[in-house]
């Protein structure tokens, strides 16, 4: 038998509260709202999954994936869909959508959802016939009257729980503030902040897109995938814009950096159907420019760089990887001086694995 999980003061007192609910009302439906710091979301679903499966009614959780941000009506759809199914088996529901509260993007697919929610709200007092835990940010509590008028009067209980100061770690933001603001404010996503400021200018269609790439690389640095998804797409879509201006083909080469960079925000969220469709589309474009450019050191590393994104797209790509080795050691040869051409070689070359494709734009 596991030992029991220990709480602290505040979120055992929150816990207890929870706990009445699929322990006394197990057989009917019931909402509880919870309004939560990630973390200590995580500890109490532990604690009361222990608690509730020595009684043999398991808590059914339910974490919002990366997924969710992209299509939050889907995650609606996601329960509706499953409301007999968790009603024929003991135990609450768990429906956790409280990942990256700062993140823009990921506050506004909440907010779709809570409305989606709202509309579907006679379903949900029909057909589930269990105890369910909606759990959003700590922040969220204004929102979520705003969007879901009639389940927040329908709630049974409503909770907040919040990392305490003393144990807060230094990634989690705890203000009431939203991260979006104070982060900019602070001066923490510097590129970021230029990119919204170039993007809202009345000259947007001049912005300089190796700022929007830092910005995306910021953005998942402080984790907001959301933000970097969106930040990397504009800039993708304005890339778009000018290589279809311009016949020359001058600006292509932005243009394939757009959609590696693209790519790698979809390769930190897990998309890898993403990542491949624009990994294979700047692949394309930079065996253009290699031709177009009659194999320059700078195209040729961009295609190096690019064989190795597709290298990476599981299970692994072995012919683009060794095309990508084979580019490194012509680059050598003829640059001996040039450190990057061999420290990219003396990696790839390695017999504990080769790096994966950067993703970003390379260095020149």
């Amino acid at each position: 038998m596991l030992p029991a999980l220990a709480l602290d003061a505040p979120t055992e007192r929150v816990a207890v509260n929870l706990l009445r609910h699929p322990e006394w009302q197990y057989d009917g439906f019931s909402l509880v709202f919870l309004f939560a710091d990630v973390g200590p979301s995580l500890q109490l679903a532990d604690w009361l999954d222990q608690r509730l499966a020595m009684q043999g009614r398991p808590l059914h959780r339910h974490e919002a994936k990366d997924s969710f941000v992209r299509h939050p009506e889907a995650a609606v759809d996601l329960l509706v869909n499953r409301l007999a199914d968790l009603s024929a088996q003991p135990g609450g529901v768990w429906f956790a959508i409280q990942r990256h509260p700062g993140d823009v993007q990921w506050n506004r697919a909440r907010t779709l959802f809570l409305a989606r929610l709202n509309e579907r709200r006679f379903l949900l007092e029909r057909d589930l016939k269990r105890p369910l835990v909606l759990v959003l940010p700590a922040h969220f509590r204004a929102e979520t009257r705003a969007m879901a008028p009639d389940i927040w009067h329908k709630r049974d209980l409503s909770e907040e729980l919040r990392w305490l100061p003393d144990t807060a770690p230094t990634s989690v933001q705890v203000s009431m503030e939203p991260l979006a603001t104070r982060a900019v404010e602070d001066g923490c996503l510097p590129a970021f902040a230029e990119w919204q400021r170039m993007a809202s200018a009345s000259a947007a269609e001049q912005a300089f897109l190796p700022t929007a790439w830092k910005a995306s690389n910021e953005l998942l640095a402080v984790g907001r995938p959301g933000d970097a998804e969106h930040v990397a797409r504009s800039a993708l879509s304005l890339a778009r814009r000018r290589a279809q201006a311009k016949a020359d083909g001058s600006s292509e080469r932005d243009l394939s950096v757009s959609l590696d960079n693209l790519g790698g925000v979809a390769q930190a969220q897990g998309d890898w159907t993403q990542a491949e469709a624009v990994y294979r589309e700047s692949l394309a474009l930079r065996r253009q420019l290699v031709e177009r450019l009659g194999g320059t050191p700078e195209s040729l590393d961009d295609l190096a760089v690019s064989l190795l994104n597709v290298a990476a797209i599981p299970p692994g790509d072995s012919a683009a990887r060794a095309e990508a080795v084979a580019i490194y050691r012509r680059l050598r040869t003829r640059f001996p001086d040039t450190a990057r051409y061999v420290q990219r070689l003396q990696a790839l070359s390695g017999e504990n694995g080769a790096p994966q494709g950067s993703g970003t734009m390379p260095a020149g």
